[in-house]
């Protein structure tokens, strides 16, 4: 008689177990399922912060083009020869 109680208990306690697994093993699909989505977001977050980046590299590779060209196009202008005409020469 006590061995049937014992197998019904340990019956129970099997049962009791494998439900217990059995919502643990939604909770961790949940979590994955929560993290996979996450991971995602930072992989577009990644790309479009790498896509910035490349912007702004271009427009300071295209300001530094510019001060480039207006430094010379000034170095040009101070080494022109002035000119003497419309100045009136002392004799």
């Amino acid at each position: 008689m006590i061995q049937n109680y014992l197998i019904i208990g340990m019956a129970i306690l099997f049962v009791i177990t494998l439900l217990q697994l059995h919502k643990t093993t939604e909770r961790e699909d949940e979590l994955l399922k929560t993290i996979s989505n996450k991971n995602r977001l930072i992989w577009d977050y990644e790309t479009e912060l790498l896509e910035i980046r490349s912007k702004i590299a271009e427009a300071n590779d295209r300001a530094k083009t510019w001060e480039l060209q207006a430094t010379f196009l000034k170095e040009l202008q101070d080494d022109k020869p002035k000119s003497t005409r419309n100045k009136s020469i002392n004799k």
